[in-house]
């Protein structure tokens, strides 16, 4: 059996996409990290906070969705954080969490002091997760207050931090060119960090429409900003705009000059086809960047992508890829010899991830831990049919309400043959057969009266849940 089987997640998300009220976790990034964890880690039991107001569904028994109050500002995340809100989300009395992956680090000591709420958090585990690092490079505005400092505090806080690539601790260390308070401990740092290098998850699936043209198409598919090289894009397509079609994905953008095609909002399956039909795409991100998918995207569907020389770039294509260029001239010179076939291998950065991301988990959860007679209560409930938390705890300690020390317990009882069902929303054990004489000798001088009419099913309140 797989030894992170039956260990329990708290996902707390970073939700940047809204369409009007409604999250929309399809165009939302930082969800689609989120939810390749889940993906990763089918043999753990997920509860996600997610924005109240969705159009998830989620028929997965191993996931748990806990609707949760969010800002809709993505500064606002950064800060605010609605205890009431999470704190009527979780149930500690029948829950438990192994791990909390914060996809918000700036909000990690906020969810855990919530937690001390509840008596609960000493030993969870703690994974943050930088989908950006904040620095004068990666600032909208002047105006934005810093927040590096908090993520700092993360850094403090957590077990394990998860960074795109090496350039995230660069950056995070450019807001300290300058005397400040306190200056990072890069040993310290970089002994805690892990690399999430991201696969673009570009449709392979083409849905055809119509681009009236007579040119070859050239894509630049990244947002329309100064970080992704608009405006270097501009200088160097200015005198060849009449020869080839330049199509600008981003329905957003504004002031986009004439003589560029700007597409409206293209389906997952639109936007392969174009990419599928196009001459190549264009790179010109040569600003802030920590990690860059839509570069992948053509490549994966079989055309080249002419890239604009970043440090980010061969982490994420890999070494020696043939198609960069730095100056005007030598962007022309490529365009001009885009091969009529292509292919090139982008390293297998999900691979990478997952790996990453169980080891990190595995190193967790080694240790050995000293029995206590708690511990021996539980494992005589569960001998004797009760397998719910919250029912066992009703028989060893029925006139507490929460008690810190059932983490504890909890931990002893994975590493010494007791196994959670992960597909059960709450904590449900049941003893590994090759550890049920071990544990049965244990418990050999204890007595207890098992209470009729204590043994109960949790109820979810979740009615859409799939367990029940």
């Amino acid at each position: 059996m797989n030894r992170l089987y039956g260990r329990r997640i708290l996902h707390v998300m970073s939700p940047v996409k809204f369409d009007g009220n409604v999250f929309n976790h399809e165009g939302d990034s930082n969800y689609k990290v989120m939810e390749m964890t889940i993906s990763y880690l089918p043999m753990c039991h997920h509860h996600v906070l997610i924005p109240e107001n969705n159009k998830l569904s989620d028929t997965r028994k191993n996931v748990t969705l806990l609707p949760f109050n969010y800002p809709k500002n993505a500064v606002s995340n950064r800060s605010q954080f609605d205890t009431k809100a999470f704190l009527n989300a979780i149930d500690m009395k029948n829950m438990d969490f192994d791990f909390v992956f914060i996809h918000q680090p700036e909000l990690l000591y906020n969810v855990l002091v919530a937690l001390m709420d509840k008596r609960y958090g000493e030993i969870m585990h703690k994974f943050a997760f930088f989908h950006w690092i904040d620095c004068p490079g990666s600032r909208g505005s002047p105006a934005i207050p810093h927040g590096y400092m908090r993520q700092l505090e993360a850094i403090n806080l957590s077990t394990k931090i998860f960074v795109h690539s090496k350039e995230s601790v660069k950056y995070m260390i450019t807001n300290f060119k300058n005397p400040k308070s306190v200056t990072p401990n890069l040993l310290y740092i970089k002994d805690k960090v892990e690399y999430m290098p991201l696969l673009s998850t570009v449709s392979k699936v083409a849905k055809p429409f119509e681009v009236p043209h007579n040119k070859k198409i050239v894509v630049f598919n990244h947002r329309w900003k100064q970080s992704t090289g608009m405006n270097r894009f501009l200088e160097y397509t200015e005198t060849v705009k009449d020869k080839y079609l330049f199509v600008i994905t981003d329905s957003k953008a504004t002031d986009i000059p004439d003589g560029y095609l700007q597409t409206k909002n293209l389906s997952s399956s639109e936007y392969a086809h174009l990419l599928q039909g196009c001459y190549c795409t264009v790179c010109f991100v040569d600003d802030y960047a920590t990690w860059n998918m839509s570069a992948q995207d053509g490549i994966l569907c079989g055309k080249p992508a002419l890239v604009y020389k970043h440090p980010i770039m061969d982490a994420i294509l890999g070494e020696n890829y043939p198609y960069y260029f730095e100056t005007a001239s030598e962007f022309k010179r490529l365009l001009e010899t885009v091969p009529t076939t292509f292919e090139w291998t982008i390293p297998k950065h999900d691979e990478i991830f997952k790996n990453n991301l169980i080891h990190s988990m595995e190193e967790c959860i080694i240790g050995t831990y000293k029995v206590r007679e708690d511990d021996l209560n539980w494992i005589y409930c569960i001998l004797n049919g009760l397998t719910y938390k919250g029912e066992i705890t009703g028989q060893v300690q029925p006139t507490i309400g929460l008690n810190s020390n059932w983490q504890y317990i909890r931990r002893w009882m994975l590493v010494n043959g007791v196994i959670d069902n992960p597909n059960s929303p709450y904590p449900c054990y049941e003893i590994a057969d090759e550890a049920r004489e071990k544990l049965q000798k244990l418990v050999e001088g204890i007595k207890m009266d098992i209470r009729p009419g204590d043994k109960k099913k949790p109820i979810m309140i979740r009615k859409d849940n799939p367990f029940f």
